[in-house]
């Protein structure tokens, strides 16, 4: 034999042991603990919920999963942690709707979530409610509409932020109607509350768990839900487009991996998912909390994903929003 064919033959068994060793290593997936990473600080919705997740994931798997808080950047910390991180499955992201928005919004996202991530599935949806106070003149969200018309650029809507959910229904709302209406953008959404509250803001879009207690104790009303029906726990509040409104809008939670993962440890990863959402106490808790469940498989996702990067693109053109 020459050197040069020896050279080969010894290569190519190189390439066969490290291929052997990676299929191996996905069949046994996993066989190690799991984290998945949070951008965002502890007790809100996308923490809670991904440590509920992750608790039945971990029972379906039979290893533990570490929930991992990484805030800081309007959530791009932890996300392109996740994105540097090694791509076998054992670091995987828990993110929220603005994820698929941020790129179109900020110049410095730093990812491509078609590109740089994988979609596992997604761990719950939940309409939005349109808030205002107690003591506004308008009751719904037709006489709203029927109001900033008829005055431009006079009423106003609050937001958490910049790919927050609250700004994400804010400007789909303005792109549908067509209104000219004030934005008042706030550092979270928890300072945007009081405001609301107050009329200091006229209208903001926020989840049923955050407003809730400010309806029981008078303080706002809800005058519609963002959802294609009527939400459980507020049977009483009409959805946009019983007003009229061609817009239906859903807060999402969802779980991804770097791009690169194995095919079969992105199944493996959606099957632990799927089992999660199906366990009574987690239904019972979304119902409560005005959430429910979309059962994706990670190709359904991927193609919701991409309506999701789509419409929100079209909708920041549409409105000329510019990058910042």
């Amino acid at each position: 034999m020459t050197r040069a064919f020896l050279r080969t033959l010894f290569g190519a068994m190189l390439i066969g042991f490290a291929l052997s060793a990676t299929a191996a290593e996905s069949a046994a997936y996993p066989n190690k603990p799991i984290r998945i990473v949070v951008p965002a600080g502890a007790g809100g919705a996308l923490d809670i919920t991904t440590r509920v997740i992750a608790e039945k994931m971990s029972d379906y798997l039979r290893q533990p999963i570490a929930v991992e808080n990484r805030p800081g950047g309007e959530l791009l910390v932890g996300t392109r942690y996740v994105l540097g991180a090694k791509r076998d499955g054992y670091t995987l992201l828990a993110q929220a709707d603005g994820f698929t928005a941020v790129p179109s919004l900020r110049n410095d996202a730093g990812y491509d979530p078609l590109k740089d991530f994988k979609g596992i599935g997604l761990m719950l949806r939940a309409a939005q409610v349109m808030y205002t106070t107690t003591g506004s003149s308008f009751n719904s969200a037709k006489e709203y509409v029927a109001k900033a018309s008829a005055e431009p650029g006079r009423l106003s809507f609050a937001h958490g932020g910049r790919g927050s959910p609250m700004h994400l229904s804010g400007i789909q709302f303005v792109y549908k109607t067509g209104l000219n209406i004030i934005e008042v953008p706030y550092n979270g959404t928890a300072a945007a509350y009081p405001d609301i509250a107050a009329g200091r803001v006229d209208m903001m879009f926020g989840g049923y768990d955050s407003g809730i207690s400010y309806i029981r104790s008078n303080k706002m009303k809800a005058l519609a839900v963002t959802g294609d029906k009527r939400l459980d726990t507020l049977p009483g509040v009409p959805t946009l487009k019983e007003q009229g409104i061609d817009l239906s809008y859903y807060f999402w939670l969802g779980l991804f991996a770097p791009s690169g993962t194995p095919p079969e440890v992105i199944n493996r990863l959606s099957e632990a998912l799927q089992y999660a959402l199906k366990q009574q106490d987690v239904l019972d808790r979304y119902k409560t909390s005005g959430a429910e469940v979309v059962n994706l498989t990670p190709e359904q996702f991927t193609s919701f994903l991409k309506d999701e990067v789509s419409h929100v693109e079209s909708v920041v053109t549409a409105l000329k929003i510019e990058k910042k």
